[in-house]
Formats: C-alpha cells, sequence, structure tokens
C-alpha cells in the first residue's frame, strides 16, 4: 500500500507524461507527416510547373525552330537560298518574256488599235494631198485653157500697130492725130460671140489685151469665157445697164483678179508699182464704131456699195462734182485737168480678195478716133 501510495502520482505522472509522450509523438509525427505531405505537394507543385514550364519551352523552342525554317535566314546558307530564289525569279521572267515577247495581251491589243490609228491617219493625209493636188491641178487647168482661149481670140482678132501717142506737130504746122496701138476685127469677133461690144488695151500692161461683152445681166459672164465655156477667169463684160457705145456719163466695165496675172490681174499695180502710172497712163477701148483714148485720173480701193458705182441719166453739176470726188480718193497723184459735164468716165473694177471692197482704175475720154 505504502508502495503503490508511494508512487501513484508517479504512475499518474508517469503515465500522463507516457501520454503527453505519445500525444507528443503522436502529434510530432503528424505534424512531421503533414509537413512532409505539404513539403512533398509542394514540391511535387513546383515539380509540375518546372516540367509545365519545361514543356511550354520545349512547345515554344518548337514553334521557333518551324518560324525560322520557314523565313530566309541571315545566315550564308539564308543569303544563299534567296539569292537563289531572285535568280530562279529572274529566270521565270525571262524565260516569260522569251516565250511571249510580244507582251501580254492587253499590250497587244493597244498596239494593234495604234497601228490602225496610225494608218487611219496616213491614208487621210494622203487623201488630202491629193485633194489639194487635184485642186491646184484644176486651178492650172483653168488657168491655161482661159489663157490659150483668150491668146487664140487675139491672135485671130487683133492687128498691132506701133502706138503714136506724141501730138507732135505736123510740117504743115498743125497737130498729128494720135493713132490707135491696134485695129480689131470685130467681124471675126462677132461670129464667135455676137455679145461683144469692144476690146480693152491698157498700155502699162501690155497683158491687159481682152474683148468685151454685155451681157442681160451681171452674172452670165463672171465665169463663162468668150466662148461662152466655164471659166473661173470669165470675160471682161459690160454693166448691163450701160449702153454699148460708152455715151454714158459713167461705164462700169468689169473684171476678175486673177492670181496669175491674167483679165484684171495687174490693175493693182498701179497702186503698189510707182512706174506703172510713169510708164503710162492711158488706156483704150476699140468700139465697131470709134476708137476711144483715156486718161487715168483715179486708181483706189472703194467700197461694193460706194458711189463710185453710180450711173447718171445725163450730164450736170452733180456729174461734175462726183468726178472731183473720185479724183480725190485716189492713191496715186494723177493731173487729169479741169473736169466739166461733157467728160466721160470709164471705172475699171475688179475684185480684192475681201468681198466687201473692189479697186477701181478711172479714166476720162481724152481722144476719139472715128473710123
Amino acid at each position: 500500500m505504502s508502495e503503490q501510495s508511494k508512487y501513484p502520482d508517479d504512475q499518474g505522472r508517469t503515465s500522463g507524461q507516457g501520454r503527453r509522450r505519445d500525444a507528443g509523438n503522436s502529434s510530432g509525427r503528424s505534424s512531421g507527416n503533414a509537413s512532409r505531405r505539404t513539403t512533398s505537394d509542394s514540391a511535387g507543385e513546383t515539380s509540375g510547373r518546372s516540367a509545365g514550364k519545361r514543356e511550354n519551352t520545349s512547345r515554344r523552342t518548337a514553334a521557333d525552330d518551324v518560324r525560322r525554317s520557314a523565313s530566309p535566314r541571315t545566315t550564308k546558307s539564308g543569303s544563299e537560298t534567296t539569292s537563289k530564289t531572285k535568280r530562279k525569279s529572274s529566270g521565270n521572267t525571262r524565260s516569260g518574256t522569251e516565250k511571249n515577247p510580244q507582251g501580254s495581251p492587253g499590250a497587244k491589243k493597244k498596239s494593234k488599235v495604234m497601228d490602225a490609228l496610225l494608218t487611219l491617219v496616213l491614208f487621210a493625209a494622203i487623201g488630202l494631198f491629193a485633194f489639194a493636188a487635184f485642186n491646184l491641178y484644176h486651178i492650172y487647168t483653168e488657168y491655161k485653157k482661159g489663157s490659150d482661149e483668150y491668146n487664140a481670140i487675139a491672135e485671130m482678132a487683133v492687128t498691132e500697130r506701133k502706138p503714136d501717142n506724141t501730138a507732135a506737130s505736123s510740117p504743115g504746122g498743125q497737130a498729128r492725130e494720135i493713132q490707135s496701138p491696134m485695129s480689131i476685127d470685130f467681124n471675126a469677133l462677132k461670129a464667135i460671140n455676137d455679145d461683144v461690144i469692144g476690146w480693152i488695151y491698157v498700155e502699162a500692161f501690155e497683158g491687159i489685151n481682152y474683148p468685151i461683152v454685155r451681157g442681160l445681166d451681171n452674172s452670165y459672164y463672171l465665169h463663162r469665157t468668150y466662148q461662152r465655156n466655164y471659166n473661173f477667169a470669165g470675160t471682161i463684160f459690160n454693166d448691163a445697164q450701160n449702153h454699148d457705145d460708152y455715151s454714158d456719163c459713167n461705164t462700169i466695165v468689169y473684171g476678175h483678179n486673177m492670181k496669175n496675172g491674167s483679165m484684171f490681174g495687174m490693175l493693182r499695180h498701179f497702186s503698189s508699182d510707182p512706174e506703172a502710172y510713169a510708164r503710162s497712163k492711158y488706156f483704150w477701148i476699140f468700139t465697131p464704131e470709134a476708137d476711144y483714148r483715156y486718161e487715168i485720173i483715179s486708181a483706189y480701193v472703194t467700197g461694193v456699195y460706194s458711189d463710185t458705182y453710180t450711173f447718171f441719166k445725163g450730164p450736170g453739176q452733180d456729174f461734175v462734182d462726183w468726178m472731183n470726188s473720185q479724183v480725190s480718193h485716189s492713191e496715186i497723184a494723177t493731173t487729169p485737168g479741169e473736169l466739166n459735164v461733157k467728160d466721160k468716165i470709164v471705172t475699171l473694177s475688179t475684185c480684192t480678195g475681201d468681198d466687201s471692197t473692189r479697186y477701181v482704175v478711172q479714166g476720162k475720154r481724152v481722144n476719139v478716133i472715128k473710123k
């Protein structure tokens, strides 16, 4: 008893200590186990994450390898590959060019269109040239036909004489009569055209040497020759309102201003050539009844509807005033002397190239040679 009671606390302490040790050991083991489990789990997670990272890294590395293998490399082998690729591309381009030297279908079509346009332009130019050449040939032949016709008429109808235009005195002291510079065979002329009323000759320009006709109007002979053939040169003709015997105060005679100088083509030289009037200031009109000599009193450009083309019913002061007015218009200096109601004027009229104007040379009668 006493021994048992001696150690009841010891047993209890022992028992309690034992239990505490067991509990402590158990707690420690549990804690250690937990700790180990936690450490192990931690290590496992760390190991898992490391493995995941290595796997991701491995995947990225593999992807990078794939991309690097797909893209050109900057290494020597990569440069060679790029160079080979360029050479191959260039070779393909050259090969394509050799196979299709004319270019693409679009270029071929454009080339064909340009060729067609150039051909069209060429043919148009040739056509215009041919048309111009034809017109020139036509004009030349017209001039030649007209000139040949009038040359033949003059050869048939005109007998020329050496003109004697001086009023020299005869041995008896009397003034010698003026002789006509030519004689005209009006019978031969009437056999060809009975509209003939006279013949004109301008001393300063011997080329103005033509028959004169008068038609029913001022249009018929504009483009008809003396033989009534169509020709642009036409015929020298009197105004239809004038009388045939040149007895009117103002007789108007029309003629074309031909570029080759034929018809009245030389008249304008009275204004442009100072020597023309100096050579001679006279022109002649021959008729079946008489030969008339006229002295030039004016030469100028006038309007188509000017008072130059005035007709008078008879002589009077208005006619004298009109003559003085015509002299004042002259582009050249003349010596008309005193003008009076007995004067007879002939107005030679031709075109100027301007439809609104005409060039005129006017002369007053100074000599009459009866036949």
